[in-house]
Order: structure tokens, then sequence, then C-alpha cells
């Protein structure tokens, strides 16, 4: 059975700086332990579990940044404090 995903976009730009800023604040903040990370040219992939999932953190050089995670509600309210905390950026 698929599980329906959530994604927030971050930035539409592809900034290295904010990329990390989000990783700090996902480790840091909210207590997320990186389980895999996947870099290639131009995209990157992070991902944290946090209480019951995985909250992945996306980073395309053509697309910004974004973060993504199963449709559950505690992991939404993980995205929306990531969303919070960055969308004024």
């Amino acid at each position: 059975m698929d599980k329906h995903r959530t994604e927030y976009i971050i930035s539409g730009s592809h900034s290295e700086k904010l990329f990390a800023a989000v990783d700090w604040y996902i480790q840091n903040k909210l207590g997320g332990d990186l389980v895999e990370s996947i870099e290639g040219l131009d995209q990157k992939y992070l991902d944290y579990r946090l209480s019951e999932g995985i909250i992945t953190l996306h980073w395309e050089h053509y697309l910004g940044i974004s973060v993504h995670a199963e449709s559950s509600e505690e992991l939404i309210k993980y995205l929306d404090q990531i969303k919070a905390e960055f969308s004024s950026i």
C-alpha cells in the first residue's frame, strides 16, 4: 500500500548555505537522526528519522530546496516547523 506524501518547498534557490542551515535545524532543533545521505552532481537527499518516520531534505540545482514526508500528523508537524523557520528566507 502506497502512503501519501507531503512536500513543502523551502526555497526556489539552490543555496547550499540554506540547505546546510535546514540540515542543522532538523538535526539540532528537531532531534532528527541522519539515516541516509545521497549526493550527486546536482542533487542531494538527506533522510532523517524523526519519531515515527522519515523526513527527506532534498536539494536540486534547478528546483531548489524541499522537504518531504509521509502524510502522518506527527511528521507534518515537523514539516510545518521547518517551513515556519525558513519561510522568510
